[in-house]
């Protein structure tokens, strides 16, 4: 009976803090935004993310160094994740000097509560589960704006 409640101890101990070794791999779609059609293979180009990434989890976050090729390989507990840029994690004073630095005659600026409600917004989710091994991660990049939020494209400005 001793053996018995030390072996369910451990098999619920190992359910709590085994961790599942998974990868990690994160990119950016960037749409045909004009001029020749692609062909039906290459309608979106895929690049590694250049930036590092948060996970979030019941719990739990984690700060995840991506290399050059937006890989990363680490061990996840199971359960439910959000993802979100580093980038979000930045004052609102920095960000928004950053945007203001884009090209005033191209771009308008929304406001500080935008970046407010950006810095809220996942990026993404998904779920760790005994089978996971490797996750891609794509974030989707617009046309003029790329991935910078709380800007409008207005285009040249001509006199």
């Amino acid at each position: 009976m001793k053996q018995l409640i030390v072996l369910l101890f451990s098999c619920s101990l190992c359910l709590i803090g085994c961790k599942i070794p998974v990868q990690i791999s994160v990119s950016v779609a960037s749409s045909h935004c004009g001029g020749a059609p692609p062909s039906q293979d290459h309608s979106s180009v895929f690049l590694p993310l250049q930036e590092d990434i948060i996970l979030l989890s019941e719990g739990d976050s984690i700060l995840i160094r991506l290399d050059e090729n937006g890989f990363s390989n680490l061990k996840l507990h199971k359960g439910l994740y959000q993802w979100f840029r580093v980038s979000k994690s930045y004052d609102t004073k920095i960000v928004k000097m950053k945007l203001l630095q884009l090209d005033s005659d191209f771009y308008v600026f929304s406001g500080d509560a935008c970046i407010d409600e950006w810095k809220l917004k996942a990026d993404g989710s998904f779920f760790v589960n005994s089978k996971s091994e490797q996750l891609k991660l794509t974030l989707k990049s617009s046309c003029y704006t790329k991935l910078y939020p709380c800007v409008k494209y207005v285009g040249p400005h001509y006199n």
